[in-house]
């Protein structure tokens, strides 16, 4: 499937379609009342975990704070807030699109008093907590039948040194260690082998 992609270029978007996705000028909202947010969630690794509860307290104190409004309280903010972009990347990209699909939808957010059970209704400590394991993106099936070129086997990084070839097995050598060690060459979308 990617070889038929080789050489392939987008058609020109034309002026009126530059126009439109690079506006000279970003229109304001209609609403002048309305603050419009931006978020953009660093390369956090696993402490995307601490940033997911900064996004959930995020999420509350926005809920919060729109339920007043509705509500005509009289100490609630009288602008609109809108969260109009999400990015991010590593843990903070995995938030982002927790956010993205979950905004839509009312959950609690995670309190220090609530049970592993209501916890996991939220979709951030479902995702964090419940469902995020490095094994689905060490997987290697996505490769299967040439599509991505392998690299060539590598000599390891201690070949020279005995005393550290057997503190520091090699992958390639060791398969019994090859989960410890295969993360890089995984990561970059190469098998280990």
């Amino acid at each position: 499937m990617l070889e038929a992609a080789v050489g392939w270029q987008p058609p020109h978007p034309g002026a009126d379609e530059l126009r439109r996705l690079f506006p000279a000028e970003i229109p304001l909202p209609a609403d002048e009342t309305e603050f419009q947010l931006g978020l953009s969630l660093g390369g956090t690794v696993s402490a995307g975990a601490y940033t997911a509860g900064v996004v959930d307290f995020l999420i509350e104190a926005l809920d919060a704070w729109a339920r007043a409004r509705e509500d005509g309280d009289p100490l609630a903010p009288p602008n609109r807030v809108v969260l109009k972009l999400i990015t991010g990347a590593s843990g903070g990209g995995v938030n982002g699109a927790i956010a993205t699909r979950a905004l839509p939808y009312a959950f609690p957010p995670v309190t220090a008093t609530m049970s592993e059970a209501e916890a996991a209704t939220n979709p951030f400590y479902d995702v964090w907590v419940n469902r995020l394991d490095i094994k689905g993106m060490l997987e290697t099936g996505d490769l299967a039948g040439g599509a991505m070129p392998r690299r060539p086997a590598r000599q390891p990084r201690h070949a020279k040194n005995p005393a550290l070839a057997r503190r520091y097995p090699d992958p390639v050598r060791d398969p019994d260690q090859s989960a410890r060690y295969a993360v890089p060459d995984r990561l970059q979308g190469h098998p280990t082998g």
